[in-house]
């Protein structure tokens, strides 16, 4: 292990879930789900110094957005688990977060963050982990932060650590189209809604097989995969002010509209030129008020 001073410097690309369905509770405690994800354009920034003659606690400064608790932040959890992974006790590593994701949001940020805090320690401290356990360390942060270890669109199953590169043919039908991205001011506390979700039991009947899956969405020529987002149903009592404007959109043609995750992000996947950006910001705005966010972006894989 090198003795010098070094810093690296890596992107953490957001991601959207197309879809979400939820079949029920694991034995170990995670929710059993299955969903087409995939990385978009918008992207925090993060550089990990490292001096092995420092002293003291690592540090972590975050600019852009308040993530709340310091030690809860997922880049420093990371730093954490990786110490204990290589049992490094000396020196200390100072890292800058710079965060252009919403916070909770459903796009996530946080395990993007871990992912890519994990992959510029790799880059640090090159030959010391290997990729798989650099992926089993980042599972036990976060079901999906090893999504982020992977270039394009996948097919996340289990507990989210079983991830199948979505067949070409149905990535060609995403590739470069346009992109909005949108969320009201306030956020959605991912456990919270995993926690009421399995309260009110909003699981699917049925789980199609892998196969049968991919064939139903090549068969329906639709943009977005079979089975919709679970969580939009949950809302629906919750939050409905998400909903509502996703029906709207909906009902006005934009049938590649949805939310990510457990929101309070959603989407809206388009033929070039397909909606105004002034037509759609007038929608947000009447259903969510000027401090709604907005971004607009391409799907590059």
């Amino acid at each position: 292990m090198s003795a010098r001073a070094r810093k690296v410097r890596v992107s953490c690309p957001a991601k959207i879930n197309l879809n979400l369905s939820i079949f029920g509770l694991r034995e170990d405690g995670f929710h059993d789900l299955r969903s087409v994800v995939v990385p978009v354009g918008l992207k925090d920034e993060l550089e990990i110094g490292w001096d092995p003659r420092a002293q003291g606690p690592d540090r972590l400064k975050v600019e852009g957005a308040d993530c709340g608790a310091e030690q809860q932040n997922a880049v420093l959890r990371a730093l954490h688990a990786y110490r204990d992974l290589l049992q490094l006790r000396e020196g200390r590593f100072e890292a800058v977060l710079w965060k252009h994701i919403p916070v909770g949001a459903g796009l996530g940020g946080g395990s993007s963050n871990a992912a890519g805090t994990l992959r510029a320690l790799a880059q640090l401290f090159p030959g010391e982990v290997s990729p798989e356990s650099l992926r089993e360390t980042g599972l036990s942060l976060g079901s999906d932060v090893p999504l982020f270890f992977s270039g394009g669109p996948v097919l996340m199953e289990s507990r989210g650590e079983r991830l199948t590169p979505v067949p070409q043919d149905l990535t060609r039908r995403l590739l470069g189209r346009p992109v909005w991205l949108f969320k009201p001011a306030f956020a959605v506390a991912t456990a919270e809604a995993y926690q009421r979700l399995a309260r009110v039991r909003l699981y699917e009947a049925e789980r199609p097989s892998q196969d049968a899956f991919w064939q139903e969405w090549r068969e329906s020529g639709e943009l977005l995969p079979p089975g919709g987002n679970r969580f939009e149903d949950l809302l629906a009592q919750w939050l409905p002010s998400i909903p509502v404007l996703l029906t709207r959109l909906r009902a006005d043609g934009y049938g590649a509209t949805g939310m990510s995750g457990s929101g309070s992000a959603c989407f809206l996947i388009a033929e070039e030129n397909g909606i105004a950006d002034s037509e759609l910001g007038g929608q947000i705005r009447d259903a969510w008020g000027i401090n709604a966010w907005s971004a607009k972006i391409r799907l590059k894989f």
